[in-house]
């Protein structure tokens, strides 16, 4: 459905109007992605909620709170917060070939609100897989990604892990042969701890 139509605007009476505005200027819409392009997708507007939380990230970002305050939940999202996982929606090599920096954005939110410093086996398996995936990715894009988990309260734990599963190889590769072997030199000098376990 899109936003601004006969149909949506039927939905609000005129003491929701604060609230049909601040969809409007959100610009929040339901749709399905046909064929995604990294960042970009060709998209069908739907008015089915579980075919638009099939095309999100992780459980955590699938959830919908509907007009009455009920949260909508199709992929276990409460129960992983509630959890503390973080977990991809539905097949995690699927939602990655989709947008490669969902790669980061997995380690963003895990340094975000996990309690411990294991992770699904299989999630690791297809984070490995595809990294080289994240070559096709901007700069801008990425530094976005990373700034935010360098900050987060595991970025010790994280950052060891992209050296262990070699996942800003690519990165630093490219950053040499564009000249700016300092970089390299400082991602490459983080060291190998123990997994993380303070908060």
């Amino acid at each position: 459905m899109k936003l601004d139509s006969p149909e949506f605007r039927s939905l609000f009476t005129p003491q929701l109007n604060t609230l049909s505005n601040l969809f409007k200027k959100n610009n929040y819409e339901l749709r399905v992605d046909l064929v995604c392009y990294g960042r970009r997708a060709e998209v069908q507007y739907t008015t089915d909620w579980q075919l638009d939380a099939n095309r999100r990230d992780l459980t955590i970002n699938s959830l919908f709170l509907d007009l009455d305050g009920n949260v909508i939940d199709y992929f276990g999202g409460i129960g992983d917060i509630e959890k503390r996982r973080v977990a991809f929606v539905g097949n995690a090599v699927q939602r990655i070939q989709e947008d490669y920096l969902r790669i980061l954005r997995y380690f963003r939110f895990f340094g975000r609100i996990s309690e411990s410093t294991q992770h699904d086996a299989e999630t690791l398996k297809a984070i490995k897989e595809n990294s080289q995936g994240l070559a096709g990715i901007s700069a801008e894009r990425i530094w976005t990604e990373l700034k935010r988990i360098v900050v987060g309260r595991m970025a010790d734990h994280v950052s060891s892990f992209f050296i262990v599963l070699q996942a800003l190889n690519f990165w630093c590769d490219t950053m040499e042969v564009r000249g700016t072997i300092h970089h390299k030199k400082a991602v490459g000098a983080i060291p190998l701890k123990k997994p993380y376990i303070g908060f």
